[in-house]
């Protein structure tokens, strides 16, 4: 929802994540409260590479995750089974 709509993500690790987007490209995480603190002084003092990984992220939602991607994702796996 946050990257559909141009926001930024920072998130904990997760390995789904990585299914579908880049880490530093379409969003971020971190591994620890350290990592986390880095991060978001990071990115609040670099604005421009922030706004670009929030751009990057929309697009491939925008290019990806449409109601028609999303159905023939679902009538593929229906038919797998």
């Amino acid at each position: 929802d946050i990257m559909g709509v141009g926001g930024f993500v920072l998130t904990n690790y997760q390995a789904e994540m990585e299914e579908y987007f880049r880490s530093g490209e379409h969003y971020d995480y971190y591994e620890d409260i350290q990592d986390l603190e880095e991060k978001v002084d990071f990115y609040l003092c670099h604005p421009e590479i922030r706004d670009r990984i929030a751009r990057n992220g929309q697009g491939i939602i925008e290019k990806n995750f449409t109601y028609e991607n999303r159905l023939d994702e679902i009538f593929r796996i229906v038919n797998e089974n």
